[in-house]
């Protein structure tokens, strides 16, 4: 690639991020072969962080949402200033999120290489433990009902998923903006999911690059909000993607739930000292479960979009 085409924007998506969206930002300042010019979205923080992210990259870097409008409503608005910026090309990114240097290099090659390729992605694996994948690309089979992810790497060289992790995206501009952009009646969850099915389902290559990685600080039980708008938006995609209605979806959901549950009830059997944390988050990772079925489906029935109002 000559130099105009190592130029990539990078949109850091930020709220209440602290010390690990400076960590963020500075991962992709220090990526290698490629040129990116850094902004940050930030969804009304209140950390502190937009203040420490303007004296890092400067005040016209930092882009206000003017509220918290979640994943979906702050990565438009990352493509809008794109748009307007006349780019075509733009990593999405989150706040909890660090690049290793060559990963943003090898994505950029990739879609600069290939003009159908819409979407590309890195393999994304815990921070605390990187040699276990979060996902190395998603997949669906609407005859389960099942949104998944790989947990291992597929092929030696990209290859084409169903969609990928939204933690870390390279967009192509012109793909995502045929769709009507992300979603934001999902607000969190499921948009990444959608966006790639959405992508995929208009002629353009949804591709996982196995050598570029990702890495992202999920650990522990995600709070409550998570499980309640995972099973929200759930409703939500299999019905207007592939007109499944919502019973379907709930039996789906039962089925998650047993699944949770028996995890839960082969954690209590041990009674080995050493697997009392391990009984500890499923307990709690069921109790959320739980609380969540009831809300986010009756949020759904509701027909609530975007933020809750929970």
């Amino acid at each position: 690639m000559d130099s105009a085409e190592r130029a990539v924007a990078a949109y850091v998506l930020n709220w209440n991020g602290g010390d690990a969206a400076v960590a963020c930002v500075e991962s992709i300042l220090r990526s290698t072969g490629v040129v990116p010019t850094v902004y940050v979205v930030d969804n009304d923080s209140r950390d502190g962080s937009p203040e420490r992210l303007t004296r890092l990259l400067g005040r016209d870097r930092v882009i206000a949402t003017g509220g918290n409008r979640g994943y979906a409503g702050g990565m438009n608005t990352a493509l809008e200033h794109l748009r307007r910026s006349g780019g075509d090309v733009a990593l999405l990114i989150t706040h909890d999120v660090r690049l290793m240097p060559d990963a943003l290099a090898r994505l950029l090659e990739l879609v600069r290489g290939d003009a159908n390729v819409g979407i590309a992605g890195p393999v994304v694996v815990y921070r605390e433990r990187p040699r276990r994948l979060i996902g190395a690309g998603g997949y669906l089979r609407p005859e389960r009902l099942a949104a998944g992810v790989h947990r291992e790497v597929l092929e030696p060289g990209p290859y084409p998923v169903d969609w990928l992790d939204g933690c870390c995206l390279l967009v192509r501009r012109e793909a995502v903006e045929a769709v009507g952009g992300f979603d934001e009646g999902y607000f969190l969850y499921y948009e990444d999911t959608d966006i790639g099915h959405r992508v995929g389902r208009a002629g353009w290559s949804v591709v996982l690059h196995p050598g570029a990685v990702a890495v992202h600080e999920k650990y522990g039980v995600p709070g409550a909000y998570y499980f309640h708008y995972m099973v929200r938006n759930r409703y939500r995609f299999w019905r207007k993607n592939f007109g499944i209605g919502p019973a379907r979806v709930g039996g789906a959901v039962t089925a998650e739930t047993a699944r949770i549950a028996a995890a839960w009830l082969r954690a209590l059997v041990r009674s080995v000292p050493a697997f009392e944390e391990e009984r500890a988050e499923s307990r709690l990772r069921l109790r959320r479960h739980l609380h969540a079925v009831v809300t986010g489906t009756m949020a759904y029935l509701r027909g609530e979009e975007g933020r809750s109002a929970r």
